[in-house]
């Protein structure tokens, strides 16, 4: 919550629109595969997977796809729990939702208002009844770059 407050401090101070520079908190590969299924099919259970840090030499939270496919028109819930050292570290989620031919489209995680570990999402499936697939959703997590930013002191602390 500080990097904000000193952003807008930067850009009160300053007189001057500053641009948000993101930096990636997450691995490149958090990566969870989704099956699009028959037509008529039941939704099969969640599937959970580790979410790594930029090296991979840690695991930093994990994610959540529930359920873990079903037939096109399916809900599913993506959720990102974030252990405590490294939830207020994140001030930024997405998933790229990447679907093969039909494309892809990134969207905004929202961020529980009491829990900053915990990020939530739901993406329905689209396609036509009788198609199959396997699409995939990469999870990226960012901080806010503060680096070159004006600090002001805080007259509350």
């Amino acid at each position: 919550m500080r990097s904000w407050f000193w952003l807008l401090c930067a850009v009160a101070a300053c007189g001057e629109v500053v641009e948000a520079v993101w930096v990636q908190f997450n691995g490149d590969n958090d990566i969870v595969q989704v099956d699009v299924t028959a037509e008529g099919s039941t939704p099969g259970p969640a599937i959970e997977q580790d979410l790594l840090s930029t090296t991979g030499g840690s695991v930093i939270g994990a994610v959540t796809v529930d359920p873990g496919s079903g037939p096109v028109g399916t809900l599913h819930r993506v959720e990102v729990r974030l252990d405590k050292a490294y939830g207020p570290s994140v001030q930024r989620a997405t998933v790229t939702f990447d679907a093969g031919d039909r494309g892809s489209e990134t969207f905004e995680m929202v961020q529980d208002s009491a829990d900053v570990g915990l990020w939530v999402l739901e993406l329905r499936t689209y396609g036509t009844p009788d198609e199959q697939r396997s699409d995939t959703m990469t999870v990226e997590l960012f901080e806010l770059d503060t680096t070159g930013l004006l600090e002001i002191e805080d007259p509350e602390s």
